[in-house]
């Protein structure tokens, strides 16, 4: 890992001992009340103890960091609960639509919120406040930084940012390397209140170390998750450290620290959290847990399991060092005792150990390990985790079903490739020697350049240099597994399902799990979970192209959204009502792309009239919108392409359809679908 990527700059003032240490924190406007207290004084940050194994003090979380670190140091040597209907299938009584989520009651981010009579569009660091009635902009925010997401409930209006920070940092002395590095990025949160939409008002803030990998909100709680790598080695909240109770080595051999800020959007009290980890993806949450997919490193457990394989090859002291170094996990001086040793022996005797220790060293399996927690409004506490096979596509892949938290993934191996190089050192060519000779004759003198010829040194030998990869050793193939959620372990799987394809896109939808593989044609699988400890395939289908996102319809009917074998935008319909001979009932194809494909939140459907919203992007043509298409007696039909350039979301009321674009809001009528108002967004 090159830790000179993360550090922007570092004002140092060498002075003292380890604690306490000043950092100076944008935390959002200044006229806005601080996260450390409110508007009346109280202090609203709040620590809990995350439970698992946690540290004893802060010293002890900066030696962690600093060994870890000190191990990652290898970089060149690395190569290569049920778901229900969704919230828009609910939609019917509400006034106006919601965001597309995966669990109904548990909100997700989004760049348009709506509801309260205003539309919130984020573009950039600004946030506009539309109103529907109004058709107009009402009001506007300007958050300062990139917004990642937005939340609504009811009046107030969260909005979520992150950027890279540098600052200032004063350390007394004694403290050695700086406890926090200027230039990590820091995500805020800041909620307004919108009961006035023309003059928002900023109520709290919060800001924690790293980037924002996931958020969700529930029961007005707010929950966002930053992944900061262990070079911050300190995790903030509020410009301090987050005390060592709430902070967890869940993962020993971590590279990260995930941090996960909680917030009330009605009291602006807020909790934080920290954890060390392998690098995470993916977030799920059901009612009253949160799981965190992460992903150990392979390139890592290759390197150690090589220098394990190779130092039997070594003589008995060098075998030693080696073996012993990799052990503790200081996996570059393994590499470098390694080096050192085969700089003594000629290079074809150095690739023959090399080579035969990676042949002997098993291929690397995929996994995928789930942190589980426990939350209940502030409060969360570390359930402990489970390790599957392969890894998950993406939250769709995750489901709570009943007792049990349900996984598909896709498993691959991964074999180790050793190699040495042989550096060649070049010596400067030598410079050009000359000696002048001056001769002197009757009382004149005139000087003659002779040109010597200086021989080049020879090349030499430099240190070797050797490089451990992986690559792949084996056909992908697909499982399911069913997790027990009383001791997390795993009660029932399905694997080596469509060997040689990958998962491209899941649902559960009641008890039935739909996958979709892909490699040459779809194949839609059904795998029945009625009973968790037993997954089973009731049938499939294959159709040409594949499907990127699932939507279920009805619970007959599911709507598939993704690619024919030329790429064009393919939407299909698949009847599901016997999962045994499921059929794709029809299709509307057309030469364009669709963010629905990489992000559901693009996805609306009014469940009143059957219609699906999908923005696109025209194929050559340079325009686009938002593509109308209808189900109906079973059927899909193509209604109408709402044509509005650079369209990424839909907002419907029972009345109007609301295409949203950065530029501008488009208004069309319900019934008629012709464009009756433009908002610009300025």
């Amino acid at each position: 890992m090159d830790r000179r990527m993360l550090v922007a700059v570092v004002l140092l003032a060498l002075i003292g001992a380890l604690t306490p240490f000043a950092l100076y924190v944008a935390l959002g406007p200044r006229a806005a009340p601080t996260a450390e207290t409110g508007a009346r004084g109280q202090r609203l940050l709040e620590f809990y103890p995350l439970g698992g194994e946690t540290f004893a003090s802060l010293k002890e979380i900066l030696d962690f960091a600093e060994s870890r670190l000190k191990a990652l140091e290898t970089a060149r040597a690395y190569t290569a609960g049920a778901v229900l209907p969704t919230e828009a299938t609910r939609a019917a009584t509400a006034e106006v639509s919601k965001t597309n989520v995966q669990v109904v009651g548990v909100d997700e981010p989004d760049i348009v919120k709506a509801g309260s009579g205003v539309i919130a569009v984020a573009r950039g660091s600004e946030v506009y406040i539309v109103g529907i009635a109004e058709r107009k902009v009402l009001g506007k925010i300007s958050a300062g930084s990139q917004v990642f997401g937005l939340f609504l409930e009811g009046s107030r209006l969260a909005v979520i940012t992150s950027t890279p920070l540098i600052r200032p940092l004063v350390v007394l002395p004694g403290a050695g390397s700086p406890p926090y590095l200027g230039g990590v990025a820091n995500t805020t949160l800041l909620v307004y209140s919108i009961e006035d939409p023309s003059s928002p008002r900023l109520l709290y803030s919060s800001s924690v170390s790293g980037y924002p990998l996931g958020a969700r909100m529930l029961g007005g709680v707010v929950y966002i998750l930053t992944s900061a790598p262990l070079e911050v080695k300190l995790p903030l909240v509020d410009g301090e450290p987050i005390p060592p109770g709430s902070v967890a080595k869940i993962d020993p051999s971590a590279s990260w620290y995930l941090v996960l800020l909680c917030m009330d959007l009605s009291t602006g009290k807020h909790s934080a959290y920290a954890f060390t980890s392998a690098p995470s993806s993916w977030i799920y949450m059901g009612e009253n847990r949160l799981y965190v997919a992460s992903y150990p490193s392979v390139y890592e457990e290759a390197l150690k399991e090589f220098l394990e394989a190779v130092s039997k090859r070594l003589p008995g002291g060098v075998s030693g060092r080696v073996s012993g170094l990799a052990f503790q996990g200081l996996l570059g001086e393994a590499l470098n005792a390694l080096e050192d040793y085969l700089s003594s022996v000629s290079y074809d005797v150095a690739r023959d150990i090399l080579e035969k220790a990676a042949a002997e060293v098993p291929p690397i399996p995929d996994k995928t390990i789930f942190k589980v927690f426990a939350v209940s409004g502030l409060k969360v506490s570390y359930r402990g985790s489970v390790e599957v096979p392969g890894r998950v596509l993406d939250q769709f892949s995750m489901e709570e079903l009943g007792g049990y938290f349900v996984v598909a993934t896709t498993s691959g191996e991964w074999r180790v490739r050793a190699s040495i190089a042989k550096t060649l050192i070049t010596p400067p060519s030598p410079p050009s020697r000359n000696v002048t000779v001056e001769v002197c004759s009757g009382g004149s003198c005139r000087e003659i350049v002779v040109p010597i010829t200086v021989q080049p040194t020879s090349l030499r030998a430099g240190r070797p240099i050797v490089y451990v990869g992986v690559e792949p050793a084996a056909d992908t193939s697909n499982n399911v597994f069913s997790v027990s959620l009383e001791d997390l372990k795993v009660k029932g799987n399905l694997t080596g399902l469509a060997p040689g394809e990958r998962v491209y896109a899941s649902r559960l939808v009641g008890s039935t799990m739909y996958l979709v593989t892909y490699r040459q044609v779809d194949p839609l699988f059904a795998v029945d979970l009625s009973d968790p400890s037993s997954p089973r395939v009731l049938g499939y289908v294959k159709a040409p192209g594949f499907s990127e996102y699932l939507h279920p319809v009805t619970g007959k009917l599911l709507l598939g959204v993704g690619f024919t074998d030329d790429r064009r935008l393919k939407v299909s319909l698949f009847d599901v009502s016997d999962p045994k001979a499921i059929r794709e009932a029809s299709t509307v194809t057309i030469a364009a792309s669709s963010p629905v494909t990489s992000d559901h939140h693009a996805f609306s459907f009014d469940p009143s009239n059957g219609r699906a919203y999908i923005p696109v992007s025209l194929w050559y043509t340079g325009s686009g919108g938002v593509m109308v298409v209808e189900v109906k007696n079973g059927r899909l039909s193509f209604v109408k392409l709402l044509e509005h350039p650079g369209a990424l979301r839909t907002v419907y009321t029972p009345d109007e359809v609301f295409t949203v674009s950065q530029a501008s809001v488009n208004v069309y009528s319900s019934s008629t679908l012709e464009k009756v108002g433009e908002i610009p967004l300025d």
